[in-house]
């Protein structure tokens, strides 16, 4: 599905509150429906932190399952990757949105960082939630 840049940021935007949500798989699915060829630099950079959180769900959701089980330290072990994976979407955080041609004078702001905040606060909710520690480290 061909998207002009509006469309896209409002994607994002989408994204952004669904994670504010907990929705953090419809999320990323949403994000992931942004892919085509002819992308913008920015659509592609968002695609690519995209992909790193999904790589850090993916260690949350092992992380969580070992704590299930109670091996810590293998736990411990994803955490960490899922900390390191969330903080190569931050590292790897696109420029800004570039405005859309159009004559109107609201432009709305990136919703990227918000994407990565989002996610970043849902990280340390769900590290809490199995370690009953307070934070993984993502500040």
């Amino acid at each position: 599905m061909a998207q002009d840049l509006e469309s896209r940021i409002a994607v994002v935007w989408k994204a952004a509150i669904w994670l504010q949500l907990e929705k953090v798989e419809a999320a990323l699915d949403l994000l992931e429906t942004m892919a085509g060829p002819d992308l913008d630099q920015w659509t592609t950079e968002v695609l690519q932190g995209a992909g790193r959180l999904r790589d850090a769900q993916a260690h949350i959701i092992r992380a969580s399952l070992l704590e299930r089980e109670g091996n810590r330290d293998p736990a411990a072990a994803e955490w960490a990757r899922a900390v390191q994976a969330c903080r190569d979407a931050v590292a790897a955080m696109p420029l800004p949105a570039p405005a859309p041609p159009t004559d109107r004078r609201f432009i709305s702001p990136d919703p990227w960082p918000h994407v990565v905040g989002w996610f970043q606060e849902y990280l340390e909710r769900e590290h809490e939630r199995f370690t009953r520690e307070p934070s993984v480290g993502l500040a």
